[in-house]
C-alpha cells in the first residue's frame, strides 16, 4: 500500500497517492510506515494546493510520533503551507520555530530565506533586508540561495526609493552570479534605477542591453516600452 502511494506520488497523481497513503494510516495504524505515510500524504495534499488539509496531516507527525526523524520536515512543511496560504505572520513563527529547534537541518537556509520573504510580502522592507542578509552571511555554502536573497534585498531598497543602494545590490548579484536566472531582472531594475536617478542615457543603454541579450526574458517587452516612452516624451 505504501509503495503504491509512492508510485502514484512519483507519477504526480496526487489525488490517488493521497488515498493510498490514507489507507496505510487507517488500515495499519501500528505500522512503522505510518509517519512516512503521513508525510507523503501531506506532500500530496501540498502539491494539490490543499494547504489547510496538508497542515492538518503534517501536524499529526509531531503530535503522534514526536521521536520520528520526520518531525523536522513536517514542521518546515507546515510553515511552507501557511506561507502559500498567505498567512505570513503564522508562517514566520513556524519557520522561526523550525530554525530554533533544528539550526543545522538542511532546510535551515531555506527557512531563513522564507522568513525574509514573509517580511517582503508584508512590505516590511528593512526587516526583510536584515533577515535576507543573514542568508548570505550565515550560509555562505548555500550559494544557490544567494541570488534570490540579493534580488530581494535590491527590491527592498528600490521600493524605499533608495535607488543608489538598489543599483549596487543588483550589480553585485550580476557580478557574483552572472549565470543566474535573476540576472535579466537585475539588469531591468538597474535600468529603472538609472531612470529614477535622472540618468537617462545610462538607463536607455541598460534597457537596450536587456532587449539585446535576453530575448526570452518575460519582461523584455517592458524594456522596449521604457525606451519607447522615453522618446515619445521628447517629441
Amino acid at each position: 500500500q505504501y509503495e503504491s502511494g509512492w508510485c502514484y506520488l512519483n507519477q504526480n497523481r496526487f489525488e490517488v497517492a493521497t488515498t493510498e497513503f490514507d489507507k496505510v494510516i487507517q488500515n495499519y495504524p501500528q505500522s512503522k510506515w505510518v509517519d512516512n505515510a503521513l508525510l507523503m500524504m501531506g506532500s500530496s495534499l501540498f502539491n494539490l494546493k490543499k494547504f489547510r488539509e496538508a497542515i492538518q496531516t503534517y501536524s499529526k507527525i509531531e503530535k503522534n510520533y514526536p521521536t520520528s526523524n520526520l518531525v523536522p520536515t513536517s514542521i518546515y512543511q507546515i510553515a511552507a503551507s501557511h506561507f502559500n496560504l498567505g498567512e505570513y505572520d503564522e508562517a514566520r513563527q513556524r519557520y522561526q520555530r523550525f530554525l530554533t529547534l533544528y539550526p543545522e537541518d538542511r532546510n535551515a537556509p531555506n527557512a531563513q530565506l522564507f522568513i525574509g520573504w514573509t517580511y517582503f510580502k508584508q512590505t516590511e522592507w528593512e526587516q526583510a533586508k536584515e533577515v535576507l542578509q543573514k542568508v548570505i552571511l550565515n550560509y555562505p555554502q548555500e550559494e544557490q540561495l544567494h541570488p534570490d536573497a540579493y534580488s530581494l534585498i535590491g527590491e527592498c531598497d528600490y521600493n524605499q526609493e533608495k535607488y543608489g543602494e538598489a543599483l549596487n545590490t543588483f550589480e553585485t548579484l550580476i557580478g557574483k552570479y552572472p549565470n543566474s536566472n535573476f540576472v535579466p531582472h537585475a539588469w531591468l531594475r538597474i535600468g529603472e534605477c538609472y531612470e529614477q536617478m535622472n540618468q537617462a542615457e545610462k538607463s536607455l543603454e541598460v534597457f537596450r542591453k536587456v532587449i539585446r541579450d535576453y530575448l526570452n526574458f518575460e519582461r523584455a517587452d517592458y524594456a522596449q516600452w521604457k525606451i519607447a516612452i522615453h522618446f515619445l516624451g521628447k517629441e
